[in-house]
């Protein structure tokens, strides 16, 4: 009862304007924001990078965990990094967006950077980024895309799609996926139900049996890969495969497998934005007022192609398909499956079968 009553007047503080938020001596350098359950191997791989370039040079990081996954508990953790001294303080996608539009404005003098989104006055509101603002923006339907296309060109015929939460980076990361699916079977001049695309969203990022159990009853099913995005819930994919004799891709960071059942990674350039942004913040480059696009034409998405374990799929026709999308000949939607998939004529070379 008594941390409740603490954190409800340090929160009555920050937004009447009375808590200062000013650059202050203190505990540590550089702080991140995270809360429970984004913790999975995109957000492990933001705290490594920042981790790194503390220790490069000898700066201090501290991890502030968030109470609750709620706009007001991450003001206070905010608030707590300031007080503690933090020259910049980051945080991860969409759950960051709204505490950090008001964060930005309260804590003028602290840099601010968030990955995988940027600061809203409400979910689904325009991007509002200030001068103390550095937002980063990963096309993840680009590379969604990338590992549709690839599987499709490489022979797989019964495929799927299995998201987290329907956040925007998984529902686009699935997104991309149907449409190099389509493109590829387009290529290769299949006909319609030649290729079947099974797409869901199981409503958790986080690692559970009931994960491994779905992914499991797919595989049994005759679905041959699964494109996994969301938090921690490609770690049970993999592991579903592993047993099923089932093969991955698995997005945002790359990973491998014992059993080689992990095909391919779809993966975001994490660590040297990170470290180069961080960089900045220190001699004084820092570009605020920013969102950084991401994407295939400057390396900040792509697919893992010197550990791939494709049959058919080569580096060339990896290069050929990166030069098309880069070039403006052939254009990735970022928009839900959903909306593409009314357009009635977007879908027409592969069957994509949507489960609850």
């Amino acid at each position: 009862m008594k941390g409740k009553i603490l954190k409800a007047a340090m929160l009555l503080m920050i937004v009447g304007g009375l808590a200062g938020c000013g650059k202050k001596e203190g505990t540590e350098d550089i702080a991140i924001i995270e809360e429970a359950s984004q913790t999975g191997d995109m957000m492990n791989a933001v705290k490594t990078a920042a981790q790194q370039y503390a220790g490069d040079n000898g700066l201090v990081l501290n991890v502030h965990d968030v109470a609750n996954n709620t706009a007001d508990d991450y003001m206070v953790a905010i608030q707590e990094a300031a007080d503690a001294g933090a020259s910049v303080i980051i945080g991860y996608g969409e759950e960051f967006e709204v505490p950090l539009y008001t964060m930005q404005k309260k804590c003028k003098k602290v840099k601010f950077v968030i990955m995988d989104g940027a600061p809203r006055k409400a979910e689904g509101k325009r991007a509002s980024v200030r001068k103390n603002t550095h937002a980063v923006i990963y096309n993840e339907a680009q590379a969604g895309f990338l590992a549709g296309y690839s599987a499709v060109i490489d022979g797989y015929r019964n495929i799927g799609f299995m998201g987290g939460k329907k956040q925007s980076d998984v529902a686009y990361y699935g997104s991309g996926f149907v449409q190099g699916a389509e493109y590829a079977a387009s290529k290769l001049g299949l006909s319609a139900g030649e290729v079947t695309v099974r797409y869901t969203y199981l409503g958790t990022n986080e690692l559970s049996p009931s994960v491994m159990a779905s992914a499991n009853t797919w595989y049994k099913e005759g679905c041959e890969l699964i494109f996994t995005s969301g938090g921690s819930i490609s770690t049970a994919v993999v592991k579903a495969a592993e047993q099923s004799d089932g093969k991955v891709i698995v997005s945002d960071i790359a990973q491998t497998s014992e059993k080689q059942a992990v095909v391919t990674s779809a993966v975001k350039n994490t660590s040297d934005t990170i470290y180069h942004i961080l960089g900045s913040v220190y001699d004084d480059s820092f570009e605020g007022k920013t969102q950084e696009i991401m994407d295939v034409s400057n390396d900040g998405i792509g697919l893992v192609m010197d550990q791939a374990l494709f049959r058919n799929f080569t580096l060339d026709d990896y290069n050929e398909i990166v030069t098309n999308i880069i070039a403006g000949e052939l254009e990735v939607l970022e928009e839900y499956v959903s909306t593409i998939n009314a357009k009635g004529d977007a879908i027409t070379h592969i069957t994509v079968n949507f489960e609850s």
